[in-house]
């Protein structure tokens, strides 16, 4: 039998060697027949390494992702393969591996696992971008590979790096040719909201973290959980108020939402007071449960961002007011720290202000801004053009689905009696509806980053 299955091992090396081509019936057929002789490279484990190292990584792209495929399903040895994912990423052809999608998928993810338990999640920046720029069909398409660069920008602290990906928006999922689901969605951006929170950026945060918790679902996922706790954080800290769930957010999982994080709830209640005591003590009091969800950091930002507020909130009244009384009515506990705030929400130009040290008194001023610079002008120009892009964009997806045959007969079917109902579109969104609620695979993690 090891004689049998050897000798069909070597045959099906000459195949991926002699039908390996850019040409597509050439492909589909080497596809076929790697496709049939799965079973060929599950008994010849022992062989794989060394037929790996015989293959050429761009020619025989195909080839490389079963071997790979087929060591990531049987645990691989960590070393070796992640040595061989980054010639593989950096060199492979995407007409190859695109007719592969799901198999490619299971390679990255694998590869993304043994970087993160090996600690070395910075090594995987650059061969994950490079495999999503190989299986992307467009540059406005959300891959599967988008979570796992993310994750490893996180936990590698490289958040500049997960920040220059997102700085492009992206709108297309194409489920077939990227073997995209629901989840990856989620975690995109989940991870690109933790992206953003790191470079202080609360409103581009506050989107991200929106798109996760307003996705159609019957009961959330714990992805959609630790999204809506940090959206609640992000809300305060970029806005000051409570935040407000998206209109199209069915009820039903807003209140599963809300029933999750009740101790967030409870804090963005004492935050509307404007008390920083009241805000200290449900802090202090829920504070074992911020730490378990990773959320510490943000809550104390969250206190911090409420002194800063109730001092801008004076700028409103007064014209001039003394460092004392500022100190007194923002309940700070000195009169240093006082002005020390007030100095840096000046150089950040939160308020527009002078201190007279002489006196004592700070005196409020209009903002100076007059928004005709040739700065700001560039800047309106670029999100003109920009939001005609994405018009542009919206209309020739509202005529794509319009014509849809599958969206004409779910939208006709209720009319001819077809019995269809509200929210079930079919098999295909069925299987999307599992996956979203999924709760299995998704580990918050101490930093609520491990996904």
């Amino acid at each position: 039998v090891s004689t049998q299955s050897t000798g069909a091992m070597e045959k099906l090396i000459q195949q991926i060697q002699g039908f390996s081509s850019n040409d597509t019936d050439v492909l589909k057929n080497l596809h076929n027949v790697l496709q049939k002789s799965e079973d060929v490279l599950f008994k010849n484990l022992h062989l794989l390494d060394e037929v790996l190292s015989v293959l050429d990584p761009y020619s025989h792209s195909l080839g490389w992702l079963f071997l790979l495929w087929v060591k990531a399903v049987t645990n691989a040895e960590p070393r070796m393969y992640i040595d061989q994912c980054f010639r593989f990423f950096k060199s492979c052809a995407p007409m190859q591996i695109r007719l592969e999608p799901k198999k490619f998928k299971q390679v990255c993810l694998k590869y993304t696992e043994l970087c993160v338990d090996a600690k070395q999640s910075i090594r995987g920046l650059k061969p994950l971008h490079w495999a999503i720029l190989r299986i992307q069909p467009s540059q406005d398409h959300i891959t599967p590979q988008h979570a796992n660069y993310l994750q490893c920008c996180i936990l590698s602290k490289c958040y500049k790096a997960g920040v220059s990906l997102l700085s492009r928006e992206l709108f297309e999922l194409d489920p077939l040719a990227t073997a995209v689901t629901p989840r990856d969605v989620l975690l995109y951006f989940y991870y690109g909201g933790i992206c953003w929170i790191a470079v202080k950026e609360w409103g581009k945060a506050l989107i991200f973290f929106q798109q996760v918790i307003s996705t159609p679902a019957v009961v959330p996922s714990l992805i959609m959980i630790e999204a809506y706790k940090k959206y609640i954080l992000v809300s305060l800290l970029a806005n000051g108020t409570s935040a407000a769930v998206p209109k199209h957010t069915s009820p039903g999982l807003q209140r599963h939402l809300k029933q999750a994080s009740t101790q967030y709830e409870e804090l963005q209640t004492s935050y509307s007071t404007k008390s920083t005591e009241d805000l200290h003590k449900c802090a202090e009091s829920h504070h074992e449960v911020f730490v378990k969800d990773g959320n510490w950091g943000l809550v104390k930002q969250c206190i911090q961002s409420l002194y800063r507020r109730n001092i801008h909130r004076l700028t409103k009244t007064y014209l001039t007011l003394s460092i004392q009384n500022i100190t007194d009515t923002v309940k700070l506990p000195r009169k240093e720290e006082a002005e020390a705030r007030i100095l840096h929400m000046i150089e950040n130009k939160e308020i527009f202000a002078s201190i007279n040290q002489k006196d004592g008194m700070v005196s409020f001023h209009e903002n100076p801004e007059q928004y005709d610079t040739n700065e700001m002008l560039t800047r309106l120009d670029n999100l003109i053009h920009q939001t005609m892009r994405l018009t542009e964009t919206l209309q020739k997806l509202d005529e794509t689905i319009s014509t849809s045959e599958k969206f004409i007969q779910k939208t006709m079917a209720p009319e001819r009696g077809g019995g269809a109902t509200l929210g079930r579109w079919g098999p295909e969104y069925d299987e999307m509806d599992g996956m979203m609620n999924d709760r299995a695979g998704f580990h918050a993690g101490p930093g609520g980053f491990r996904g």
